[in-house]
């Protein structure tokens, strides 16, 4: 799935116009801003970094903090590029997170 959002990705600034291309990654850009069409491939790579911390690492001292790490970060550009189309989506998003961290530290 990786391997066909990452070709989709690469192809769109070439595609966009093409509503077949568009009916097709529907999946990917229908609740994104335009200009953040590869979001998508951001949020496999996170959510990949997360299962790959749980499967690999064995102290749960040290998964609990690259995961907080890895939480943190990927709010943090969330918060700076707001991907969504709605305003109430990043929002929701974000607090969520948040209070996961908050979660994971106590």
């Amino acid at each position: 799935f990786g391997a066909y959002v990452a070709r989709a990705v690469w192809m769109m600034p070439r595609c966009a116009s093409s509503q077949a291309f568009l009916e097709q990654y529907d999946f990917m850009m229908s609740d994104v801003r335009p200009e953040f069409f590869g979001w998508s491939l951001i949020d496999i790579a996170y959510s990949f970094c997360l299962m790959l911390v749980q499967a690999l690492v064995t102290n749960v001292y040290f998964q609990l903090s690259v995961c907080i790490i890895l939480i943190l970060a990927y709010t943090i550009l969330e918060c700076q590029m707001l991907p969504s189309i709605y305003k109430h989506v990043n929002n929701v998003s974000i607090a969520l997170k948040l209070a996961l961290v908050s979660f994971l530290v106590f």
